[in-house]
């Protein structure tokens, strides 16, 4: 039964056209990708671009109630934590392009990140910076 399942998930992950590479992220099960992709989350440098809110939802007061809103992966016990591990991993990945001297391949990830490319910092600059976000 499980296999089954598991299966009817793949087969609609592919459907909805979600990338290979973002079951490489750490966390990230099959039934989560077929969530991400029916919210057009499909890349790595899709869920890059996601704040925390959008994977976990958030919640507001309004006319002195307090409203819930559902993120995209509500129902999977998703820490917010855990949300933003799956995001940072994306930024990890840009620094790394960098390091490489792919600042072309850093620049992309950084636009998908939702972050600016650090042409000021040096590269150790920039991983003391992703280490304070890492620990905020």
């Amino acid at each position: 039964e499980l296999r089954r399942v598991e299966g009817k998930l793949r087969s609609r992950r592919k459907e909805l056209g979600v990338s290979d590479d973002l079951k490489q992220i750490e966390g990230v099960t099959t039934a989560m990708l077929v969530k991400l992709g029916e919210n057009d989350v499909k890349s790595v440098e899709d869920l890059a671009g996601c704040a925390t809110d959008d994977l976990v939802g958030w919640t507001e007061k309004k006319d002195g109630e307090t409203v819930k809103y559902s993120g995209f992966l509500d129902g999977f016990e998703l820490s917010r934590e855990e949300a933003e591990a799956m995001i940072m991993a994306a930024r990890v990945h840009a620094y790394l392009h960098r390091k490489e001297g792919d600042d072309w391949n850093s620049r992309y990830w950084h636009r998908h990140a939702g972050s600016v490319f650090p042409a000021n910092m040096s590269l150790a600059e920039e991983w003391d910076y992703l280490v304070r976000q890492l620990l905020e």
